[in-house]
């Protein structure tokens, strides 16, 4: 091939992405969803985000209910101090489960990004990585 003809190639494939950064993006900040957005899979990426921060916003909630029903037992005269406890554990476990998937999605996206393998040896405009 040209010089000419692979630039034109190049130009109409848009700038190949390195699988090496998208591979360490995915295995350090996958859970954030930064290998997606680097490769172009906003929709993915923004999944990622959604996941991350419903788990936060569970882990938090979990926690105030644990504290309130901690600091004020009087307040619960009704007995219901255990039910809060119980809401916030599972809550809590809920939201940490949610947070580990999420996290081992963008690690094995990751090393998926790494072996080239599926969609992830292209990033979302089809140029193959490098």
């Amino acid at each position: 091939m040209y010089p000419n003809q692979q630039q034109t190639q190049q130009s109409q494939l848009g700038v190949a992405k390195s699988s090496t950064t998208a591979g360490l993006l995915g295995i350090f900040l996958g859970s954030v969803g930064a290998h997606d957005f680097y490769l172009g899979y906003k929709k993915m990426g923004i999944i990622h985000v959604v996941l991350l921060v419903v788990s936060i916003i569970l882990i938090i909630v979990s926690g105030a209910l644990a504290v309130g029903a901690a600091t004020n037992p009087y307040s619960y005269l009704d007995g219901s101090v255990g039910s809060k406890v119980s809401a916030g554990l599972v809550l809590g476990g809920i939201g940490w489960v949610v947070m580990a998937g999420n996290g081992l999605w963008g690690f094995v996206t990751g090393i998926m990004v790494f072996a080239k393998s599926g969609k992830y040896g292209r990033d979302a405009n089809g140029t193959p990585l490098v």
